[in-house]
């Protein structure tokens, strides 16, 4: 039973953002194993009322933790990828966080990771090695909604 969960998982996201509309563009394309099958989700979603664009990786962050969620996992590592080093230093506790939205982002993030028991890693990542989440999110602003599981072979 248990290999039929999904595990060895990595999860890269990106939020973009339209200070115009303030409208935010949430990506994440998920890689994991179930049984001997490697898998990839790729996901985005649009979504109105932030403020910045680093509101919008939090978001982009915290979406992906609600897939995750979705496909049952829980009580493992998971690897998290991404090119916004201040979500990144600041979930790890490096850096401070002295914006209250940001703070609010924060805590919605760790209360997430804790009661799905996650032993996160965080790596920072170039924007080039980011590139299909950043896509993703650029077509969530654009309006094309795109949610896909592909078996890799």
């Amino acid at each position: 039973e248990i290999e039929e969960d999904p595990h060895e998982i990595t999860v890269y996201f990106d939020g973009g953002f339209q200070k115009e509309t303030n409208q935010a563009g949430l990506g994440t394309v998920i890689f994991f194993k179930q049984g001997k099958k490697k898998y990839r989700i790729r996901a985005n979603e649009r979504i109105d009322e932030l403020e910045t664009n680093n509101e919008a990786e939090y978001a982009a962050f915290y979406y992906a933790l609600n897939i995750l969620e979705d496909l049952g996992v829980h009580h493992l590592s998971c690897e998290f990828k991404g090119d916004s080093q201040v979500v990144l230093k600041q979930l790890e506790g490096e850096w401070p966080c002295y914006e209250d939205t940001l703070n609010s982002w924060l805590d919605r993030i760790e209360g997430k990771i804790k009661t799905l028991g996650l032993v996160p890693k965080y790596t920072p990542i170039s924007r080039k090695d980011n590139k299909e989440a950043d896509k993703l999110a650029t077509q969530a602003l654009a309006g094309k909604e795109i949610f896909a599981k592909t078996l890799i072979l």
